[in-house]
């Protein structure tokens, strides 16, 4: 789900979680990532609130910021979404998904290095860590 061959970027969006304490700097993670995008001049869709079957919501729920990109996994690409970011609409953004053929030959190369490439952003202006201040430089 990190480069669905068909898939596209979308950050998530913490809203929906009940536990309110999270909100706010889970959306600060949201804001760097969006950055990150908008610094490599790449297209992007904010997740729709109520992500509830990710990974994410346990940590959510249980007070722990959380932040991160979805490729689409199972959902199906519109064609207002291709028009946009390439690929067949009509299709399932990852036909894998948690399937047999789920492996490294069925990567988008190119999405999997543009969310790696949002990610790292996210990273270096996420962190306090002197270590990381002084790659920075």
């Amino acid at each position: 789900m990190i480069a669905s061959p068909n898939g596209i970027p979308r950050v998530m969006n913490p809203i929906s979680t009940s536990n309110k304490a999270v909100i706010a700097p889970s959306t600060k993670i949201q804001r760097h990532l969006e950055s990150g995008f908008r610094e490599l001049q790449e297209f992007f869709e904010i997740a729709p609130t109520g992500f509830a079957n990710s990974d994410e919501w346990f940590f959510l729920q249980h007070g722990v910021p959380t932040g991160g990109i979805l490729n689409g996994a199972s959902r199906i690409k519109t064609e207002a979404q291709r028009e946009t970011f390439g690929g067949m609409a009509g299709a399932a953004m990852d036909p894998c998904y948690h399937a047999g053929c789920d492996t490294f030959e069925n990567v988008n190369p190119r999405l999997l290095k543009l969310v790696g490439s949002s990610n790292v952003w996210e990273f270096f202006f996420s962190t306090e860590s002197p270590s990381i201040k002084r790659c920075r430089k």
